[in-house]
């Protein structure tokens, strides 16, 4: 019998929220997993009897759902979920239904996204530095010229579905991104390999956005710079050059604080510590599993 788990990192789910979530993936067929990355969810979740594997860190998302993963016995099928995305009752029943053999190399992406291009270095720096959004407006108004491919394409991790058989073959989520790229580069790593990517229509499924990196950006900023340094080395520069050319996008990244959501001061500080810790090789931190 097929086994499909779902492993949920959360850094500030609330008991409500998670155990509605819980409740969703188990009328789809999901052994569902709450992985706490913070105190407070941890005991949230312990005290409401939530499924959940405890491991007191904030590690970053794949290697918190690769922690999950190790503590939830023999697997066949992983729906990797954010706690923010909400379902409405067996939504994802009929893909589950669907899922061809685990052993196969699938790859079955959920998010109620277009799909979009796998980032090149450029759009890579782009991110970082902020300067992607308005390019992007920009093409949407003028026509970007460039040409739809059916190839390198993904959608963001926030709900995905990955067959054993994938997972083992190309050895799971690349730790060394710890947030941020490390979904577009599983992607990737996947098409090389050959998998199946699939991007079926998404009922039932909503996204809204996230605020986790609004709260935390002093902290959030160098670790996904940190990322964005990890993923160009994987597939563009040495790292040296990667760590130079991020810092440079931080640096340029300032120029947007004024416009941006998040508190401006944190800002400002995510950024100098960003381009302190790639300048020196130091890996950032995750706020800490205690602080949230």
């Amino acid at each position: 019998m097929t086994r499909a788990v779902a492993v949920s990192p959360s850094l500030r789910g609330t008991a409500d929220q998670l155990g509605r979530l819980v409740d969703r993936l188990r009328s789809s067929g999901f052994d569902p997993y709450i992985v706490p990355t913070g105190r407070s969810v941890q005991e949230s979740v312990t005290k409401a009897g939530i499924p959940h594997v405890s491991i007191q860190a904030n590690p970053g998302f794949g290697a918190a759902v690769t922690s999950g993963l190790n503590e939830v016995g023999e697997w066949d099928w992983v729906l990797v979920i954010n706690d923010d995305i909400e379902l409405e009752e067996g939504a994802l029943l009929p893909h589950v239904e669907a899922l061809p053999d685990a052993m196969s190399k699938t790859l079955i992406f959920l998010d109620p996204v277009e799909p979009k291009r796998i980032p090149g270095m450029g759009s890579t720096l782009g991110q970082v530095s902020l300067i992607s959004a308005p390019v992007a407006r920009l093409r949407r108004v003028f026509g970007s010229g460039r040409t739809k491919h059916s190839g390198d394409r993904f959608r963001p991790f926030s709900i995905v579905m990955i067959s054993r058989g994938l997972w083992d073959g190309i050895g799971g989520l690349d730790e060394d991104m710890p947030y941020t790229f490390e979904d577009a580069d599983f992607a990737r790593r996947a098409e090389l390999a050959g998998a199946d990517l699939r991007f079926p229509a998404t009922e039932g499924i909503r996204h809204p956005a996230s605020s986790t990196s609004k709260r935390h950006v002093d902290k959030v900023v160098p670790v996904a710079a940190w990322s964005a340094a990890s993923y160009m080395t994987r597939w563009y520069t040495p790292p040296g050059v990667a760590r130079a050319l991020c810092a440079g996008a931080l640096a340029t990244r300032a120029l947007f604080v004024p416009i941006t959501p998040a508190d401006r001061r944190s800002h400002l500080v995510g950024i100098r510590r960003g381009i302190s810790a790639l300048l020196t090789n130091r890996k950032p931190d995750l706020p800490d599993f205690d602080s949230v």
